[in-house]
């Protein structure tokens, strides 16, 4: 899969935020992680319309492109972290003590947000729970 690809592979995701991805990439990574197109637009910060006149091979713009590569690789991250796809998507959607009772996918929109998410993550995946 193109998306293992790109996460595993920090120097193409460095170019890919600087340049930015195309529409079909934008595209598979919203539908691996299950967010409606909405959130998702709203997250990466751009409109929803936007996305939709793109061409498939055009180019999204690099600080959309680059949010959009940070929520799929903490989406990457949490399916191996969970061992299970559903598991995850659970998570992030119940809300959580940890982050102050606020469900996971609900601080997606920022970068600090994303880092707060990715840390808890690696709390669960080194087996440092709250």
């Amino acid at each position: 899969m193109i998306l293992k690809q790109i996460f595993q592979d920090e120097d193409r995701l460095i170019k890919a935020s600087r340049s930015g991805i195309t529409k079909k990439v934008y595209n598979n990574i919203m539908k691996s992680t299950g967010i409606s197109m909405e959130n998702f637009t709203r997250a990466t910060r751009i409109t929803p319309r936007t996305i939709q006149r793109k061409k498939p091979d055009e180019l999204v713009a690099p600080e959309a492109s680059e949010r959009a590569i940070l929520i799929g690789k903490l989406y990457f991250m949490g399916e191996k972290v969970f061992a299970n796809k559903e598991k995850f998507k659970t998570w992030m959607t119940r809300p959580n003590s940890t982050l102050n009772g606020k469900m996971p996918k609900d601080l997606l929109d920022t970068i600090t947000g994303l880092g707060i998410v990715q840390d808890e993550l690696l709390r669960i995946e080194h087996g440092i729970l709250a």
